[in-house]
């Protein structure tokens, strides 16, 4: 029980490493077509973009005026940052939960929620249809580019889901050792029993 119980935790703080410097990384990429030359590609950080909070749009006329390709997703604090703390926040309830027993229950709440939190922003973003504005190299003349979800941001989706799970069993566990302890100083007897039979249950 108290190996299973590590291994979760364990999980689960790696991957709120990795969702932490995921969330910092390049999230889309833009790039141009054939109207276009291959150097007004370009990627833009989760730091930097929001699919909700940015512009509805950008005027061609503002391309002459800045010379580079512009994204009504970009804002100064995108939802990277968001996530990133998120991440960290799971981070930390792992790291607490590792070394401090009779919260089981606290922490997997807490990993649950966060990483539920992390995962319906990162995925909204991942399922996001994506443009910018860019110009031709000749006349300045505005174009349409089209954006990529980068693995970053798929990697990060993926992840967030499965804290969001190991919380849920972490949950599980607690609640198990609960109905298995008899209320006296020794463990239960039947727990791995018990769990065995849960986890048949789900199948």
């Amino acid at each position: 029980m108290d190996t299973l119980r590590s291994y979760v935790l364990l999980t689960v703080t790696a991957c709120a490493g990795v969702m932490a410097v995921l969330a910092l990384m390049n999230w889309v990429e833009f790039e141009s077509n054939d109207m276009a030359p291959a150097d007004h590609s370009f990627s833009v950080r989760g730091t930097d973009l929001s699919r909700v909070r940015g512009d509805d749009y950008e005027q061609p006329a503002d391309i002459l005026k800045h010379g580079e390709p512009l994204c009504s997703c970009r804002v100064s604090f995108g939802d990277g940052y968001v996530v990133a703390g998120l991440a960290l926040l799971v981070l930390a309830a792992a790291g607490a939960g590792v070394f401090l027993t009779g919260y089981d229950r606290s922490v997997a709440i807490l990993i649950s929620a966060a990483s539920v939190g992390a995962f319906a922003i990162a995925g909204y973003n991942a399922l996001g249809k994506w443009q910018a504005i860019g110009a031709t190299g000749v006349d300045g003349a505005p174009i349409l580019l089209h954006g990529t979800i980068r693995p970053e941001l798929i990697a990060l989706t993926a992840l967030s889901g499965l804290t969001a799970v190991l919380g849920a069993v972490l949950w599980t566990l607690a609640a198990a050792w609960d109905e298995g302890y008899d209320g006296e100083d020794e463990e239960p007897e039947d727990i791995d029993d018990m769990m065995l039979e849960r986890v048949n249950g789900w199948a």
